[in-house]
C-alpha cells in the first residue's frame, strides 16, 4: 500500500516545489531556473549570510521539458541541502551541456559530513538526487569530508533522459 502512495507523494512535492519558485512548468526556462534557485536559497537562509551563485546554460532551453523538471528537482534538493546542512558561507550550482549530455555541479565550503554516514538515510537528500538522476541514465557521484564542504557531480546523457513515466 505505501508503493501505491509513492508516486501522489512525489506528484504532491512536485507541486509545491514549482508553487514555492513560482514556475509553471511549461515555462521553465535558464533565466527563470536561475532566478527561482536565487530565491528558494534566499528563502531557506533568510538571517545568514551565503554567497550564493548560479549558472544554467542557455541550452537548457532547448532540452526537453521532463528533463529540465527532474533538473529543477534536483538543484532545489541541492538547495535546500545546503541551506539545512552546510553552514557555507559559498555555494554554487552549475548546469552545462557536456560531451552530449548534461553536466550538474553543486557544492558549498560547509562543514562536510563523513561519507561512510551518507548510506544511513535512504530515499531523502542526497540518496533521493542520487535516485532521480539514476532514473534519468545518469551518474551521481559526491566528494566530502569533515570540515571540506561538500560538492556533487552529476551527468546525465540528453538521448535517454527524455522519456520519463
Amino acid at each position: 500500500q505505501l508503493a501505491d502512495l509513492e508516486p501522489l507523494a512525489f506528484a504532491a512535492l512536485h507541486q509545491m516545489r514549482s508553487a514555492i519558485l513560482g514556475l509553471a512548468p511549461g515555462g521553465l526556462d535558464s533565466r527563470r531556473l536561475a532566478a527561482g534557485l536565487r530565491k528558494h536559497m534566499n528563502s531557506l537562509c533568510i538571517g545568514r549570510r551565503l554567497a550564493f551563485d548560479v549558472h544554467v546554460t542557455p541550452a537548457f532551453d532547448r532540452w526537453p521539458l521532463a528533463l529540465r523538471h527532474e533538473l529543477l528537482l534536483i538543484a532545489q534538493e541541492g538547495v535546500a541541502n545546503i541551506a539545512r546542512h552546510a553552514n557555507a558561507c559559498q555555494a554554487r550550482i552549475a548546469i552545462e551541456e557536456c560531451n552530449g549530455g548534461v553536466a550538474v555541479i553543486i557544492e558549498d565550503d560547509g562543514v562536510g559530513f563523513d561519507p561512510a554516514q551518507a548510506a544511513i538515510v535512504d530515499g531523502v537528500g542526497l540518496d533521493g538526487i542520487r535516485r532521480r538522476v539514476e532514473r534519468l541514465g545518469g551518474h551521481f557521484l559526491h566528494e566530502t569530508q569533515p570540515g571540506e564542504g561538500v560538492r556533487l557531480y552529476i551527468d546525465i546523457p540528453l538521448q535517454r533522459a527524455a522519456p520519463l513515466p
